[in-house]
């Protein structure tokens, strides 16, 4: 196997390893940044349109200087909840 192979399979194995051990993607929290990319807009959009709503999922702070962090699931959830309904 070529010496470069070998390096993007060994890339490719430790991306895994790094995703393993976040543990399942439902149970991550997210910077506001990760729920642009989810909602697949902009991170203003988010802090000025999403974020102030009250039906949003709330903040988790971790110490009192932390970032906002959003449990995943909460905001797949909140995200389903606008779905449409099909006309019967």
């Amino acid at each position: 196997m070529p010496e470069n192979e070998t390096h993007t399979n060994i890339d490719a194995l430790e991306a895994i390893v790094k995703i393993l051990k976040l543990g399942p993607p439902d149970n991550r929290l997210w910077a506001a940044s990760d729920v642009a990319s989810y909602l697949n807009c902009s991170v203003s959009t988010v802090a000025n349109k999403y974020l102030p709503r009250r039906d949003f999922p709330c903040a988790i702070r971790l110490g009192k200087i932390g970032y906002p962090r959003y449990e995943a699931k909460e905001v797949k959830k909140w995200a389903r909840s606008f779905k449409e309904r099909r006309a019967t």
